[in-house]
């Protein structure tokens, strides 16, 4: 399974919805947004993190100024709620670093942080 999330600062970071979203800023420098990303989930921004039997995640940066994160998140087969769970924690610590926020492209629900 695959599931899609943008990572965007918008001017009002309290929206719940994609769907609340009129303004944003940049997220920052590329290789600053890069090395942020590599921190919470090594090798994400220049190849692929994770272990396959669980999940993987890429991440494409756009811009520099990066103006959003695009991630690709993909299950495995041992996916499960523990991994879930790990994976919204990890998400949530680069959003709060960032100041940005993490959207579901699947229906714009908030996940992070």
């Amino acid at each position: 399974m695959s599931f899609d999330i943008i990572v965007i600062k918008p001017l009002n970071r309290d929206a719940d919805s994609l769907n609340d979203v009129r303004e944003v800023s940049p997220l920052g420098d590329a290789k600053a947004v890069r090395r942020i990303f590599e921190a919470k989930f090594p090798g994400a921004a220049t190849g692929m993190f994770g272990n396959p039997e669980e999940y993987s995640l890429e991440v494409t940066l756009a811009n520099d100024p990066v103006g959003s994160a695009h991630l690709a998140l993909r299950s495995g087969q041992e996916w499960s709620t523990s991994s879930r769970d790990q994976f919204i924690e990890r998400l949530d610590e680069l959003c709060r670093h960032l100041e940005c926020v993490a959207f579901a492209v699947s229906d714009n629900s908030r996940l992070a942080p």
